[in-house]
């Protein structure tokens, strides 16, 4: 091969190696790109799934108060046989109080629940 072919030649595969190096760091860097899109998903995806374990524990919360409150009104009610209704009536209206109260904070809880669920 002469002297000036050889510089061309090897010119040439220089180039080529340029070109395809350049193109496997601009791969590199997109494929680079989307893992930390992905990872940024990844990691919103975690923290609405603790707003929703979150909501759920609330819930879970919220609705034993509603069974308590439901216990001591049925409780309270009950006595309507045995004691003078006048002494009752107080502690039913009480007790169904908390039971309307109760049953409020638990439809607030599964809203928060369903916004937690939808990612709001």
């Amino acid at each position: 091969m002469a002297k000036g072919n050889r510089g061309f030649a090897v010119c040439a595969v220089l180039s080529a190696a340029l070109l395809l190096a350049g193109c496997g760091k601009s791969k590199s860097d997109e494929l680079k790109g989307e893992v930390d899109d992905l990872q940024s998903q990844v990691d919103q995806l975690q923290g609405q799934l603790q707003r929703v374990k979150d909501a759920t524990d609330d819930v879970k919360e919220k609705a034993d108060a509603v069974t308590s409150a439901s216990s001591d009104l049925s409780g309270d009610v009950s006595r309507f046989e045995s004691e003078d209704w006048q002494q009752v009536v107080p502690d039913v209206s009480s007790a169904a109080d908390q039971v309307d109260s109760a049953q409020v904070a638990l439809s607030q809880s599964v809203s928060e629940l369903d916004d937690a669920a939808e990612g709001d």
